[in-house]
């Protein structure tokens, strides 16, 4: 039996601009991130896809980063702009490269349903949400502390 990835709210995603920054989606975005975004024109709505681990179910790392390769051919024949931005669990144990990119939600939606996800994060501008790749879930931020 396959081992499932870790759960979604537990993700840090680390852009990886320069200079390299992360965000953790279990606080709410601060100021300076939203800063950091902004100075890498990702200020701006946008999704985060990995291709990895399709269904939630942990694959190999060579089946992993031939996904990737071919996500990323995908957003270039697309003439998409993009970002690579890996999604971690907090200890770093686990990781997922993916891509921050600046497409419409139901493109996205759509990108993510190709490439096998059950969901994506999405970027309105202020705050990360977590969105079903399909079906009419509606977008649920993810849990921050209180």
């Amino acid at each position: 039996m396959s081992q499932r990835t870790p759960p979604y709210h537990d993700t840090v995603l680390e852009f990886r601009t320069e200079p390299a920054f992360e965000i953790d989606l279990r606080q709410p975005v601060d100021a300076a991130s939203l800063a950091r975004l902004r100075a890498t024109g990702l200020g701006h709505p946008f999704a985060v896809i990995t291709a990895c681990n399709p269904g939630g179910q942990r694959r190999g790392a060579a089946e992993n980063a031939s996904r990737t390769a071919a996500l990323e051919a995908a957003l270039h024949e697309r003439g998409a702009a993009f970002t690579p931005v890996d999604g971690c669990s907090p200890d770093r144990s686990h990781r997922e490269p993916g891509f921050a990119m600046r497409l419409p939600l139901p493109d996205a939606r759509a990108l993510a349903r190709r490439f096998g996800q059950d969901a994506l994060f999405w970027f309105d501008g202020e705050r990360f949400w977590l969105v079903a790749g399909e079906g009419p879930m509606e977008p649920l931020p993810p849990p921050t502390e209180e």
